[in-house]
């Protein structure tokens, strides 16, 4: 007698007589594979650190500034990420900026970055901007342009909020710069 394993050993195989098995494992793989792809094409999770957990980005087209990109689902209501397009030179973008900075200067240089599509131009430190109000915000701050236009992601907070979320803030922002892309 054959001790081995049979059909109806396996718990897929136990289905009401006349079930087609294959048909229900089909629509399961279907429905996974529409879950996956729609994660995919709507959003990818962004991993902070342990202590401050997972911040949703989703992928966003805009068709009005000619970006594709990412941006945070929730970030918190002490933190501002901004996303612009700047149809200027890269330095009349750096002149335009500085206007808005209570100092008139841009915050201390914080390197380079390249994404896939632009290199960015770092900046990060801590200012005044009046339109945000009569107090000191941290700033972070990228601008990089191509043949066609400037570019400008800037991450403004609190300085007490960025202390504490700074990994966090950091990873978002430079999430939001590799996935910043003109629309071709």
């Amino acid at each position: 007698m054959n001790e081995g394993f049979t059909g109806s050993d396996f718990p897929l195989a136990r289905f009401k007589k006349g079930t087609n098995l294959m048909k229900l494992m089909h629509a399961g793989i279907l429905l996974l594979l529409v879950f996956c792809l729609g994660l995919s094409s709507c959003s990818t999770l962004s991993h902070q650190n342990e202590d401050q957990g997972w911040v949703l980005m989703r992928y966003t087209t805009n068709q009005d500034k000619g970006i594709i990109g990412v941006e945070p689902v929730d970030l918190g209501d002490d933190v501002k990420l901004v996303q612009e397009v700047f149809p200027g030179t890269l330095e009349e973008l750096k002149i335009e900026t500085q206007k808005t900075i209570s100092s008139g200067e841009l915050p201390a240089p914080a390197g380079i970055f390249q994404g896939p599509d632009l290199t960015w131009e770092l900046y990060t430190g801590e200012t005044e901007i009046p339109d945000v109000g009569p107090f000191t915000v941290t700033l972070l701050l990228g601008i990089a342009a191509d043949d066609k236009a400037s570019y400008f992601v800037g991450l403004v907070t609190l300085p007490d909020s960025y202390k504490e979320h700074a990994d966090k803030f950091q990873s978002v922002f430079y999430h939001t710069l590799y996935a910043y892309s003109p629309i071709e």
